[in-house]
């Protein structure tokens, strides 16, 4: 059953909704089953809406979370995390790393090594030069935010393990540069505005966790989280935990990317009917 309904919009002659029965909230009508909007249109009021409809690919905020899990012996993670295109992009990468949670039992030695190879790989320089690793920040607007994001993480008692200022590059002759030193906080705590909100630059926060309970808990404690990765030998336990974290879902944008469905976000389907003789 279905009601059509004629509504004071100013709306050109001719369009109406055709809605099927449900809630009427919010001036809004609502399937009673899934307690989701929804909307029927006749062909006139598709064409209005047509003229306004665009294909969007939106991304609204990121955070790449890595989780490393402590069934851990191949050295790569942390050599992973500072490759996660943090430092290498200046962290205006959508899935550059930006988050790392690790749990207890490797908690020491991964900060050791994480910073070891940070300082090691993350060389700041002329983007043209192919030994370079990270280069400037776009603007003067986003150096000034970055780094009032560092000082906010170490007034709210964060410790910088590295970096956590502003820098010069040899060879920049203009000392004109937004150089920033690739900065990772440790001590970090969940309620602490570092880790929950969005710094986009080279910095990234390290937490660490007892269970994957609460990795995954502390994971899916954002309004963003647009990718996340994790490390472990456990292929069983990595399957586990990805399909209870919730990545690139909530506020991080709409539409996706990478894969089959990324493909098809940009294509169109078109159905062919062919009659072979027999009664459909």
């Amino acid at each position: 059953m279905s009601l059509t309904l004629s509504l004071d919009l100013q709306a050109p002659n001719g369009v109406k909704y055709t809605q099927p029965t449900g809630l009427f909230i919010n001036n809004e009508f609502v399937a009673s089953s899934s307690g989701q909007s929804i909307v029927l249109i006749d062909p006139a009021t598709e064409k209005e809406i047509a003229k306004m409809l665009r294909l969007a690919d939106l991304i609204e905020q990121k955070r790449e979370l890595f989780a490393t899990i402590d069934v851990w012996d191949n050295g790569k993670s942390y050599k992973e995390a500072i490759e996660g295109d943090l430092v290498e992009a200046v962290g205006v990468i959508y899935t550059a790393t930006s988050c790392i949670l690790v749990q207890d039992g490797i908690y020491d030695k991964f900060i050791k090594n994480f910073l070891d190879t940070t300082k090691t790989v993350s060389k700041l320089g002329n983007q043209w030069d192919t030994s370079t690793y990270q280069g400037p920040l776009v603007s003067k607007a986003q150096y000034d935010r970055v780094l009032q994001y560092i000082d906010i993480g170490k007034k709210e008692g964060a410790t910088v393990a590295t970096g956590g200022e502003p820098t010069t590059v040899a060879g920049d002759k203009s000392g004109k540069g937004f150089w920033v030193a690739s900065t990772v906080f440790t001590d970090v705590k969940p309620s602490m505005r570092i880790f929950r909100e969005e710094i986009f630059g080279p910095v990234v926060v390290v937490l660490r966790f007892k269970t994957e309970e609460e990795a995954i808990a502390l994971a899916n404690d954002t309004i963003y989280g647009l990718g996340a990765a994790v490390f472990t030998t456990d292929l069983e336990r990595a399957y586990c935990v990805a399909q209870e974290i919730e990545a690139g879902v909530k506020q991080s944008g709409i539409g996706r990317e990478l894969g089959e469905a990324g493909l098809e976000a940009y294509t169109n389907i078109k159905a062919v009917h062919v009659n072979m003789g027999n009664r459909l």
